[in-house]
């Protein structure tokens, strides 16, 4: 009896025993390591090379450049890896509101193809004016290297054509019904803007190093940069009439109300053009409102921008993320920026700066090799 009792017990031992150990294990599997790291921000891992990202898309790439497509920011596959190029056509339109739809371009055997985001032929631009309404039956425009033609809704009677006297033509604002800016690439950080009226004629040309085109209020406003950092800035109504102008700003996120603030402020940011990262005397820098009041912290040691989003390193030696809207997430779990003189922050242990990092407005995206694959974080701005 009492060796029976003994093994009854020496078995209960080790299923609990087993059980436990099986409980264990389990946490160590493939599918349970998955869910830890969705939680840090894992969102899909690709075999794919990631060559850029906007808007929820990502052009990616594989067998070492040679062939590129589309996929979504949940890792699925929109436009096939067949092309040996694929470009986003209108990146910069979508970003500032000018046009609603992203589109492509792809290259197959030297002919290029514009594609839409579900990967069907298409791809020309609306017709969206920054300020006021098109008034006749002009709908849509397609961009070469030399200018923009201009169609109606079929997409296929062309109404107009616009063409740059010189350079590579790489910007197009419809600016009110009457007038286009058309922007060229002369050389280096050389730019060629050419104002016309509806018929092609050209009222003015601008050379600059940038040229930049901003609904602000009821207004146009058109700011010309020289390689000085010296603006030449205008103001357009509805009905054309230009005004000079010097109440305006500009950074990496756009132009802002108002003169440049005093002191030295590295970027502007908010709906309300409100907020200002702001370096002081002793070096460090401040994340502060238009009353100077602090964000977050009273001050921070280094600070990286990935497009739409800025990394600050915080006093209490942690991560803080603010968006171009001026949204802010104070301390970023699974970030720390170990040393002050490193330009990039760590991440789940390994320095950003090896990834490919991509800022959005709503999320920080980090890719990251992991083997033959490469995983693909999304860190919230929401958090």
């Amino acid at each position: 009896m009492k060796r029976q009792v003994a093994f009854l017990i020496t078995m209960l031992f080790v299923i609990i025993s087993i059980s436990g150990c099986s409980k264990h294990l389990s946490l160590g599997t493939d599918g349970d390591n998955s869910v830890r790291k969705e939680k840090q921000g894992l969102v899909f891992s690709t075999e794919y090379e990631v060559q850029d990202y906007f808007n929820g898309y990502f052009i990616v790439s594989k067998l070492q450049g040679k062939l590129w497509g589309v996929i979504d920011n949940s890792g699925n596959e929109i436009i096939p890896l067949k092309y040996t190029s694929i470009v986003f056509d209108n990146k910069k339109e979508v970003a500032d509101g000018r046009n609603d739809e992203l589109n492509f371009v792809a290259e197959d055997n030297g002919v290029k193809i514009h594609l839409n985001t579900n990967g069907e032929l298409g791809g020309s631009c609306k017709i969206k004016p920054i300020i006021g309404t098109i008034n006749d039956e002009r709908e849509y425009y397609a961009k070469n290297t030399s200018g923009v033609y201009v169609a109606d809704s079929t997409k296929k009677n062309i109404l107009y054509m616009y063409s740059v006297g010189e350079g590579e033509f790489v910007d197009f604002y419809q600016i009110t019904d009457e007038y286009e800016l058309l922007v060229a690439e002369t050389g280096f950080r050389s730019e060629k803007a050419y104002l016309l009226n509806k018929i092609g004629d050209v009222i003015c040309e601008k050379s600059c190093s940038s040229c930049t085109v901003q609904k602000k209020g009821d207004n146009a406003v058109i700011y010309f940069q020289d390689f000085m950092g010296k603006a030449e800035i205008y103001t357009m109504d509805v009905d054309g009439n230009m005004n000079q102008v010097d109440n305006y700003c500009k950074d990496d996120f756009g132009i802002h109300d108002g003169e440049k603030p005093e002191g030295l402020v590295d970027y502007i940011l908010g709906t309300d053009d409100n907020i200002y990262i702001k370096q002081t005397n002793d070096k460090f820098y401040k994340l502060i409102n238009k009353m100077g009041d602090n964000l977050a912290y009273d001050k921070y040691i280094e600070y990286a921008q990935h497009e739409d989003i800025i990394l600050l390193l915080n006093e209490n030696q942690g991560v803080t993320m603010v968006n171009s809207e001026g949204k802010v997430v104070k301390d970023l779990e699974d970030f720390e920026w170990k040393d002050s003189e490193s330009s990039e922050p760590d991440y789940l242990g390994k320095c950003i700066y090896y990834d490919e990092v991509f800022g959005a407005k709503d999320a920080l995206y980090i890719v990251r090799e992991n083997g033959e694959k490469n995983d693909v974080y999304r860190i919230s701005i929401n958090q």
